[in-house]
């Protein structure tokens, strides 16, 4: 009785939800505290820091990708823009929704993520996308309910490729990843037989379950259930996890999904007849979320004939979109770097304790970002050394003056054990 009366406020409360303040609101806030993280990870995005701006236009842009940043290299522009950026949030979430500020809001998120592609994770495209069904909200609901169902749907696919999660292992693995797991998660992984259970249960809710979002004439209370299913989800999935932002964003999608229920779908469904031009413009965006995702899938190339050029035109509204962040699991990296002075060991940040025979975390921003800086460097230093160099440049010019450092190692782990990726004399790099 109790668990009903909870469920029913809650019900109540997300009932009177209006999308359009709902969504204006939570994607102006958030472009606020995306700002102020940004600045806070300013090495990813300025000329001094991981990667110089030559270097990502000559060797990472999809042709007709863009970035705000490549108008300067200043450190001053960098902070003006995500000044702009807080600005143009504020603005959003005090006006009815204007669409304009919403597509300022979306050429400044794409100009960060184009800056630094390969340091991009799931929360980063799904905010992206949010912000893209948002803008095309008027347009059709149909585009914002289609992306959602991808979501889960193609991640579901890509799990079910992988061995790892067909075998039922999939959640327990990547509860044995140290830089993913929280402390509740640690715990959780001693209970392999239920984790096993959730494996399935998590591919039969998002190859399944997903698909009630594309039915707008299956009763309210089926979307109402559904909507809750997911959210619980993504909240256990934070509370087991440390996936960043990635949880709290999707939550940000149901919410408005709820939202939408109320208002979009039925009424939607009981328009006697749409436009012509919302009819082409809402299968065009459809056409281009299936093509993308299916592409993620591996069946066909893009670097060939038309699909090339289709490609490019996708890559530059940034429709495109890969799920896999959960699929591999077993393979996610980590890794640390150490700066050393007459043999002795200089951690650029504090560490309790350090043994590279046990537990290894990343010593320098250890989250996803860190991570995906590890694993593109490595990918470099085995073909091309323009990318490595300026992470060395990096290393050395950053922490040689505080530190007092002579040489520094940086370490990769994945399943396969540790690596020594890049050493060096930061005497002889530094500038």
């Amino acid at each position: 009785m109790l668990l009903k009366m909870v469920f029913g406020r809650i019900s109540s409360i997300l009932f009177k939800i209006n999308i359009e303040n709902f969504l204006k609101t939570s994607i102006g806030l958030f472009c606020i505290i995306l700002a102020i993280q940004q600045i806070g990870h300013f090495d990813f995005y300025i000329d001094g820091g991981f990667f110089k701006n030559e270097l990502i236009r000559n060797r990472f842009y999809y042709f007709g990708q863009f970035s705000a940043l490549d108008l300067s290299s200043s450190p001053i522009w960098f902070y003006l823009l995500n000044g702009l950026q807080v600005l143009l949030g504020v603005i959003l979430v005090s006006s009815k929704g204007n669409r304009i500020i919403a597509f300022g809001l979306w050429v400044l998120v794409v100009s960060f993520q184009n800056r630094n592609e390969f340091i991009l994770y799931g929360g980063d495209v799904a905010f992206r996308m949010l912000i893209a069904c948002y803008i095309l909200l008027p347009v059709s609901n149909y585009i914002y309910r289609f992306q959602l169902w991808a979501i889960y749907f193609f991640t579901g696919l890509l799990k079910l490729m992988n061995p790892v999660w067909r075998e039922g292992e999939g959640i327990l693995l990547g509860l044995r990843l140290e830089h993913l797991a929280t402390p509740l998660g640690r715990y959780a992984s001693q209970y392999s037989e239920f984790l096993t259970i959730g494996n399935y249960l998590v591919l039969v809710i998002e190859l399944v379950l997903s698909a009630v979002v594309l039915f707008p004439n299956i009763k309210l209370r089926y979307h109402y259930f559904i909507a809750a299913l997911f959210i619980g989800m993504h909240t256990l999935i934070a509370l087991l996890m440390s996936v960043g932002a990635f949880s709290w964003i999707m939550t940000l999608w149901w919410i408005g999904y709820i939202a939408l229920v109320k208002e979009g779908v039925v009424r939607e469904k009981n328009q006697s007849s749409i436009s012509l031009n919302r009819k082409v413009i809402t299968a065009t965006f459809v056409a281009i979320i299936l093509l993308v995702n299916v592409n993620s899938l591996k069946v066909f190339s893009n670097e060939s004939g038309l699909l090339k050029y289709v490609y490019t035109g996708i890559n530059f509204i940034r429709f495109d979109q890969n799920w896999a962040m959960f699929s591999n699991v077993e393979k996610q990296p980590d890794g640390y770097f150490l700066l050393e002075k007459e043999g002795l060991t200089i951690t650029p940040f504090p560490l309790t304790q350090f043994n590279e025979n046990e537990s290894l975390y990343s010593a320098a921003f250890p989250d996803h970002r860190w991570v995906k800086v590890l694993f593109s460097v490595l990918k470099d230093s085995r073909s091309n050394r323009a990318l490595s160099e300026t992470v060395e440049e990096w290393l050395c010019g950053r922490y040689v003056r505080i530190a007092g450092a002579e040489r520094f190692r940086l370490f990769f782990k994945n399943a396969q054990g540790i690596e020594t990726i890049l050493m060096g004399n930061c005497r002889s790099t530094d500038n």
